[in-house]
């Protein structure tokens, strides 16, 4: 399991992980569209005055599809910032729900090309090519059971 959508009212989970994220990519294009439309039809109109003009105008006259632009601008950098936390769990094998690698293991680090190819293969649901978990070395397990008994000691 991801997590649990409040916008659809479902769990994200390996059934429909993928397809969210594509909502997630044709969600911030169609609102990219609608900015760049808008600058287009703003420039057709009122291209022959200046930037102060075009403002007050836009205010009076275009109140609504301003109100939108500023909705879908503040919406681009949402998706944008969900799509970038979803493009870092993706590429490195995780989910936000199970975010660390499983006991006896720890996270290898992945090249940008590595991790770009993880998020294509994901969102053609297919198996990742690269792995980011490997089993302990002997090392980080022994500090991962020193620190265990640091935490477990109780300070009276």
């Amino acid at each position: 399991m991801d997590h649990h959508c409040l916008f659809l009212l479902r769990c994200v989970a390996k059934n429909n992980h993928a397809l969210f994220i594509w909502l997630l990519i044709f969600g911030a294009a169609n609102m990219a569209l609608y900015c760049l439309s808008f600058v287009l039809y703003v420039q057709n109109l009122y291209g022959d005055q200046p930037w102060s003009e075009i403002w007050s105008v836009l205010i009076d006259r275009e109140g609504w599809p301003l109100t939108l632009l500023f909705l879908n601008l503040l919406s681009f950098l949402w998706s944008g910032n969900v799509l970038h936390y979803q493009y870092h769990c993706v590429s490195t094998g995780r989910t936000a729900f199970f975010n660390r690698p499983p006991a006896g293991f720890e996270m290898k680090r992945l090249t940008r090309l590595e991790k770009f190819s993880n998020f294509c293969y994901f969102l053609m649901e297919k198996p990742l090519p690269h792995t980011t978990f490997v089993p302990e070395s002997d090392e980080t397990a022994q500090y991962a059971k020193e620190s265990m008994l640091k935490d477990d000691v109780k300070i009276v």
